[in-house]
């Protein structure tokens, strides 16, 4: 039984592996008609050309240009097309030999190559590699293929898996011509000398197509066949059993032989989706894929003339240069977004406080400076349209409550600034969209940032409220005035009580009556335990009494409750964290997607449908999140 047990880990594991990378990298199983966007040359961007695979039930059809259509987004684009023929053609089988596909696995996969053979062009040229400890030629390049199919025959099982060296040697055995390299594996990398990495460099460099096949064994390792694949613009396969195995490489031949090269030029920049929608016979079928497209693209000119169909096209979907790392972009953005923020700081902050209380005066004499004078005179304007709006007296209150120190209209131009320099690096990495997007991120984290510091200085204020009234108690009974009682708690306490009490002070020696600032103290922090203490005194003015031992009273009951609240907070904590994860979830999700596979999310944003979902998955976090608010706020 623990052997069992044993066995069947590998196999859960490996199934796993198959469903996650069917879920992130193109594979070839599927309908027997299909367009394949197989590969993307850059190199005189803005002109693209793609390489295009067209298969259907009946086999490969012999189409004419105008049975093509290019879509850039949503816009369409004029294209050349012509039909790749097949004496430009390079077909490299590396085929594993190790022990492990002894017997039916060996023989699934020799007459799965022979299938592959026979949906070649006649003048596609083929060649053999076999590995097991070592990797080694079995036929080299050539059209005979009797001589193949007899290569192909004479591969014998034995040793261990050298994928790595295999994959490198068969990257570097190309000549010239469309390169094809078909990896077939059912096991890990046990014994090569080079690293996967250094076998994805050598295929990348080669400008070699990779289709990876893996025989699911209780060994497989799907990741080396999927680095190769993702690397070259490629495809990757897996077949539960050896005859499967013939199912899948007729499909790479029919793909081979059906192949055609577009040209056109785009006017996009940065992340860009592509379609390619082919009439067939059988109905229209289309193809997809994204390409990173360069920042400042070379000079679009008049369309020059297709390359010599014996010329190599590029298969990798980015350019080199900056577009080829989207992560060194973004990080650059970011630094560009803080030098921005650290300015609006310095532009919005002034020099001094100006404040008629405090008596400070510009002592200097010196003259206002140019970016004062800006900031002033944006400040106007946007107070002007804050009375304008109404809206000036709410702001402030907000301002208040969260202790921020800024008048509204300045609150205003850092939100926008920030705004707009969200906006701008949308622009920058090249959607319209995502500009949108950060600029509504950009407002709605302001707008959380000033909630949250509210919602934190509020409790804050109530925390220390437990050693508040103490102390105002206990300087009533050392013989203070209630005003010097106050007073000692602006001196003694802690920010925000600290600063509340200040403010109180200042108000009732600028003549304002004490009730009425304490009241306004209470309206500002929001707290109903503080509001009975106002209240409290407020009777205490009127008939009198012994209002420390009143404040006594109204501390306790205020401790017990603060008791209740601490212990609802701590018994509610394993929800909020819950609610945190799951609302985290799929954006966490779709950037981890987007980070190792650009461009798979891309289809939700070219078309209807794709919108429809993301809005409604949008609404329904939404949804989600409201209701388990609700669920954790408790009221007492």
């Amino acid at each position: 039984m623990i052997s069992r047990k044993g066995s069947l880990l590998p196999l859960a594991a490996a199934a796993a592996a198959a469903l996650f990378t069917a879920a992130l990298f193109p594979t070839l199983a599927g309908a027997a008609d299909s367009v394949v966007v197989s590969g993307a040359d850059l190199s005189a961007a803005p002109k693209v050309t793609l390489t295009v695979a067209v298969t259907t039930a009946s086999g490969s059809p012999n189409l004419n240009s105008s049975a093509f259509t290019v879509l850039e987004t949503t816009s369409k684009r004029s294209a050349k097309v012509i039909g790749l023929p097949g004496d430009a053609s390079q077909v490299a089988l590396v085929i594993d030999t190790s022990g492990s596909m002894s017997g039916a696995g060996l023989n699934g996969a020799k007459a799965a190559a022979v299938a592959l053979l026979a949906q070649l062009p006649p003048a596609a040229s083929v060649s053999v590699t076999g590995f097991g400890n070592t990797p080694y030629v079995a036929s080299n390049f050539t059209t005979d293929r009797a001589a193949t199919t007899s290569a192909i025959n004479n591969l014998k099982a034995n040793g261990e898996t050298a994928l790595n060296d295999a994959v490198s040697m068969g990257a570097k055995s190309f000549t010239s011509a469309r390169r094809t390299l078909v990896v077939l594996t059912d096991g890990r990398d046990t014994v090569s000398t080079g690293s996967t990495q250094q076998a994805t460099k050598d295929v990348k460099v080669s400008n070699a197509v990779v289709y990876g096949v893996v025989l699911d064994t209780a060994d497989s390792d799907v990741v080396a066949p999927t680095a190769y694949a993702s690397a070259s613009g490629g495809q990757i396969a897996r077949a539960t059993d050896p005859s499967g195995l013939r199912g899948i490489f007729t499909k790479i031949g029919s793909e081979l032989a059906s192949q055609y090269q577009i040209s056109f030029f785009s006017t996009g920049k940065g992340s860009t989706g592509f379609t390619v929608r082919v009439a067939t016979p059988e109905g229209t079928k289309s193809g997809t894929i994204r390409l990173t497209l360069p920042a400042s693209p070379t000079d679009a000119g008049a369309e020059e003339a297709l390359p010599s169909p014996t010329t190599p096209s590029g298969n990798t979907s980015t350019s080199e240069g900056a577009g080829s790392s989207p992560l060194l972009l973004i990080l650059g953005l970011v630094a560009i977004m803080g030098a921005v923020g650290v300015g609006a700081f310095a532009f919005l902050s002034s020099s001094a406080p100006e404040s008629q209380l405090a008596g400070n005066k510009n002592s200097s004499g010196s003259s206002p400076t140019m970016l004062s004078e800006i900031r002033r005179g944006a400040t106007a304007l946007a107070e002007q349209s804050l009375r304008a709006a109404e809206g000036g007296d709410a702001l402030n209150k907000a301002l208040e409550r969260a202790g921020i120190d800024m008048r509204p209209a300045e609150y205003i131009l850092a939100v926008g600034l920030s705004i707009l320099v969200s906006g701008i690096v949308g622009l920058l990495l090249g959607q319209l969209v995502m500009a949108i997007i950060f600029a509504l991120i950009a407002f709605f984290v302001a707008r959380l940032i000033l909630t949250r510091r509210i919602a934190k200085r509020q409790l804050a204020f109530a925390d220390q409220l437990e050693q508040t009234l103490p102390l105002l108690a206990g300087s009533l009974r050392a013989g203070f005035s209630v005003t010097q009682a106050i007073d000692a708690v602006a001196r003694e306490s802690e920010s925000p009580t600290a600063d509340e009490f200040r403010r109180v002070v200042t108000e009732t020696r600028l003549g304002k009556d004490l009730n009425d600032a304490l009241a306004a103290l209470a309206e500002r922090t929001e707290n109903q335990d503080f509001k009975w203490v106002v209240q409290a005194m407020e009777i205490h003015r009127a008939v009198g009494g012994d209002l420390a031992e009143v404040l006594d009273n109204v501390f306790s009951t205020i401790r017990d409750r603060n008791s209740v609240r601490r212990q609802i907070q701590a018994l509610g904590a394993e929800g909020r964290l819950s609610a945190t994860v799951l609302i985290a979830l799929p954006f966490g999700a779709a950037m981890f997607i987007q980070l190792i596979n650009p461009g798979y999310l891309g289809l939700l944003f070219q078309s209807a449908l794709g919108w429809t979902l993301l809005i409604t998955a949008l609404i329904s976090i939404g949804i989600g999140s409201l209701w388990i608010k609700r669920l954790l706020k408790v009221e007492y």
